[in-house]
């Protein structure tokens, strides 16, 4: 007998529903389709239960198994089941990555709060954290070194996995006095990083994927600070 299956089921108008089926050779090929996507949602599902996965990627396959699952021809009760599925780790996952962040930023604050400690007599501070990085760590960071070092300017960078992450506080008395602004000084750098920025004088921040020009970047950064405070 040959193998029949419902490959689609939605409503029309109130109380009426079109149910699409197929046979033969065509319900067997849906049925190894959709047998395919379970495996890879399987998969997925098994990596990140082991814990051995890196979010951006994970998160890339997730969305496009989504993106496959929706447009495939397969058994309306499996595709329904992946969807489920998919989604529940979607969820797990986004979960894992604020709680992840949650501790980064502890992190990033503590290791500025060092970072303050060594350079109490330094007119400017440019440095990239240690620790895997975010940018509300350093944003948290640097609200701890505007109250305890009013008069030195920084830039501090963070690194996490490709990203870059980078924040600048100027004083105003030192863009006063030496005409260095926040803005001009992120856009030194900015470029190697494949960075997006934004800011004013005393402020500004970025993110970018350049991380393997991150040494390269500190160095602009230091020779822009350097001549302006000379």
């Amino acid at each position: 007998m040959n193998n029949f299956t419902v490959v689609s089921e939605k409503p029309i108008s109130k109380g009426i529903r079109r149910i699409i089926a197929v046979t033969g050779t065509e319900a067997d090929a849906a049925i190894s389709r959709g047998n395919a996507l379970q495996e890879q949602a399987d998969f997925l599902i098994n990596q990140v239960s082991g814990g051995n996965y890196e979010y951006t990627n994970i998160i890339s396959k997730v969305n496009a198994l989504i993106q496959t699952n929706d447009k495939s021809t397969i058994p309306a009760w499996r595709q329904d089941k992946i969807r489920d599925d998919i989604s529940s780790l979607k969820a797990k996952l986004d979960k894992a990555k604020i709680e992840a962040e949650k501790a980064l930023v502890g992190q990033n604050s503590a290791e500025i709060i060092k970072l303050i400690e060594n350079n109490k007599d330094s007119a400017t501070v440019v440095e990239v954290l240690s620790t895997k990085g975010t940018s509300k760590g350093i944003s948290e960071g640097l609200k701890v070194m505007r109250k305890k070092l009013p008069n030195t300017a920084a830039v501090i960078f963070a690194v996490n996995d490709d990203n870059v992450f980078f924040h600048c506080l100027v004083p105003k008395k030192i863009s006063t006095a030496k005409s260095l602004r926040a803005d001009e000084w992120v856009a030194s750098f900015s470029g190697l990083l494949n960075a997006k920025c934004g800011g004013k004088d005393l402020y500004a921040q970025g993110s970018g994927t350049g991380a393997g020009q991150i040494t390269n970047a500190i160095n602009l950064a230091k020779k822009f600070v350097g001549d302006k405070m000379n």
